[in-house]
């Protein structure tokens, strides 16, 4: 198996291969799917992208869990705040639906 160089990549490419992967993240199904498809826009492997983001000591997997549990705690702070007011009789916050 032959190993690919990508000599012609900077690394300013590289960390922006790197930050659509993470901004992705809550938008795809899984790690895999959002590396494949920022691996296409660049053309480059998968394992590419995979490798530019351990060097940049980011664990996808990781970053996805944490925006995911950021998502639920901002849920649950709207839904609190609604229920609240439902519970003193007020009329909701505009917005908390």
């Amino acid at each position: 198996m032959s190993s690919q160089r990508y000599r012609w990549i900077t690394d300013e490419t590289r960390r922006q291969a790197v930050k659509q992967v993470t901004e992705l993240l809550p938008h795809t199904a899984s790690v895999a799917q959002a590396v494949r498809v920022v691996a296409e826009r660049f053309s480059v492997s998968p394992n590419s992208i995979r490798n530019w983001m351990a060097n940049a000591g980011i664990d996808p997997t990781q970053t996805l869990a944490e925006q995911r549990l950021a998502a639920a705690q901002a849920q649950i702070a709207r839904l609190t705040e609604l229920n609240e007011a439902l519970a003193a009789g007020r009329t909701p916050p505009p917005g908390a639906e």
